[in-house]
């Protein structure tokens, strides 16, 4: 790393203080991520987050080279895949409105949505078409166990057709998307040969109330049975507005944001929310 780019890296606000700032200002039917669920860790725009270490980079909402300075106001977070792919312009409405248009409801999958788009123009058919078709031949009664033996085989061979086949490169942090399609690809050429699907007991009880379901149902998989709950989705404006309706009255009224709090109980940040939205 040169000496200037130290210079500015060790001059940026830290991921901490770069979420406490916006917090109050954007609301999260705006973005990828709840504010509530790690924020200063995940990718603003994909959610993606790691537990190991923190990926997210800090990104300028109005580049440094054209005089965007390092302050929390004019940096969001982003992983390394996201953060090439932001917008390098002189507005900061275009920051926000691209990651409010391209960000995803469910973490860590805007990849595979591009995989999806992707796979389509190569192969001339819809991915969620050809699992669905795979998955109903195989399973007629499409009950939630199918599912989970299904998506289970579906990880396994994906892992087994991984690391012989492909190859990342350097920065990206995980395949890209097009590497991703053919993957799939190739795990669904693999499913349709398959005809033994059968996994062990205990590992069938592992995966009961673990996220096949949620996979399946992002996938557009239909089964027979009971769903486990998607992420939740943020609330928009019009429901926090409703939600919190004693706070609007009162910021109408002209009450401080203190007399607010006290007022209500609740917290300055829900005020400043409120107070944003109006």
């Amino acid at each position: 790393m040169s000496k200037s780019k130290k210079r500015t890296h060790q001059n940026m606000p830290s991921h901490i203080t770069i979420a406490s700032y916006w917090r109050d200002k954007v609301c999260e039917s705006d973005m990828g991520i709840d504010w509530e669920d790690e924020a200063h860790k995940r990718c603003w725009r994909c959610g993606r987050i790691s537990k190991n270490r923190n990926v997210t980079q800090r990104c300028h909402i109005i580049p440094s080279s054209l005089g965007g300075a390092n302050k929390p106001e004019n940096l969001v977070l982003l992983c390394a895949f996201c953060h090439k792919e932001a917008p390098n312009v002189n507005c900061k409405d275009t920051m926000w409105a691209w990651i409010k248009n391209t960000s995803t409801s469910f973490y860590g999958t805007l990849r595979y949505l591009m995989a999806f788009e992707v796979y389509e123009k190569i192969y001339g058919v819809k991915f969620q078409s050809e699992v669905q078709e795979v998955f109903v031949s195989k399973f007629p009664e499409q009950t939630t166990s199918d599912n989970q033996v299904f998506f289970e085989v579906f990880g396994q061979i994906y892992g087994e057709k991984l690391t012989p086949n492909t190859t990342i490169h350097f920065g990206e942090g995980e395949t890209n998307p097009s590497t991703k399609a053919f993957l799939l690809r190739e795990v669904l050429l693999a499913l349709r040969e398959k005809t033994e699907w059968t996994i062990s007991k205990e590992r069938l009880k592992e995966l009961e109330d673990k996220s096949n379901q949620v996979l399946a149902d992002f996938l557009g998989i239909e089964t027979k049975g009971k769903s486990v709950p998607k992420k939740r989705t943020p609330m928009t404006k019009d429901q926090l507005l409703k939600k919190h309706n004693d706070i609007k009255e009162l910021l109408q009224q002209g009450s401080t944001t203190s007399e607010i709090v006290k007022l209500t109980g609740k917290s300055s940040s829900t005020v400043y929310k409120i107070q944003k939205i109006l």
